[in-house]
């Protein structure tokens, strides 16, 4: 099956070639549209959110990447008040990538976005979700490290097709026993935080097979830890286990790579 796709002949010189891109009956093509706005920050206001909301539809697997050039702070500070605002209005976006946006909350609408699978939110100013951020039922990947969390949202808690979280490099000094309902969870990271405990609960996690600990306050791990079958990696470094707690913990997972 063949795409046809205009590739210039030489950079701001036309006319179009026409070539050919041998695309798998199978596979989505994705296309993406990398969007200057140096000396065009008007333009931008007025055709963004049209743009993304034009293509919403469309069956190929759209990207839209805005370059800054740090040309001000106008750009960024657009973004932050107005696209939280807009968001609630893409039904179905399945990607959002937000990293070092300086957010220091998100919207209500984001509970909107029925179909999201990834959503990555690393290196912002967040410490909190929306009690909407449940309604994300379709998330698959959730990174939101290095942020402000001294707690992790129950709302994540209701998210049953998660299976993938991150939330390594923030605050955190608890768990909550909520966490036993991600039943599809396969990776969890929270490594560089301020854990002191865990949860009996976590040995709920059935399908969890990467669990990453190291960087906190630990000096135990739960007493049923192996009720964890399906553990492949366990990374406890730069904790404070005792030598018998580190062997009670390797005895209970034979399976597993465990890294002191």
């Amino acid at each position: 099956m063949h795409h046809w796709f205009g590739i210039p002949t030489r950079p701001g010189k036309g006319p179009f070639l026409k070539a050919p891109i041998e695309i798998a009956a199978d596979q989505s093509p994705k296309l993406s549209f990398c969007i200057t706005h140096k000396n065009r920050f008007e333009y931008l206001q007025k055709t963004l959110f049209q743009n993304l909301k034009d293509n919403e539809e469309d069956r190929l697997d759209i990207e839209f990447i805005l370059m800054d050039f740090h040309e001000s702070d106008e750009v960024m500070h657009w973004i932050k008040e107005t696209f939280p605002k807009e968001i609630g209005n893409l039904k179905k976006v399945k990607i959002i990538h937000a990293v070092r946006n300086d957010l220091e909350s998100l919207p209500e609408e984001m509970g909107n976005l029925k179909t999201l699978k990834t959503l990555e939110l690393e290196d912002n100013d967040l410490s909190s979700f929306p009690e909407s951020f449940k309604n994300l039922k379709s998330l698959e990947l959730l990174n939101g490290s290095t942020n402000k969390f001294t707690a992790l949202p129950t709302q994540i808690c209701k998210l049953k097709k998660l299976e993938y979280l991150n939330f390594d490099k923030n605050e955190l000094t608890s768990l909550p026993t909520e966490i036993k309902k991600l039943k599809s969870l396969k990776s969890l990271a929270i490594s560089y935080n301020q854990l002191t405990n865990l949860p009996e609960e976590l040995t709920k996690l059935k399908s969890l097979e990467s669990l990453n600990l190291g960087n906190n306050k630990l000096t135990k791990l739960p007493q049923e830890i192996e009720k964890l079958k399906s553990l492949k990696t366990l990374i406890l470094v730069q904790n404070n286990f005792t030598k018998e707690e580190q062997q009670r913990i390797k005895k209970a997972l034979p399976n597993c790579d465990v890294r002191f």
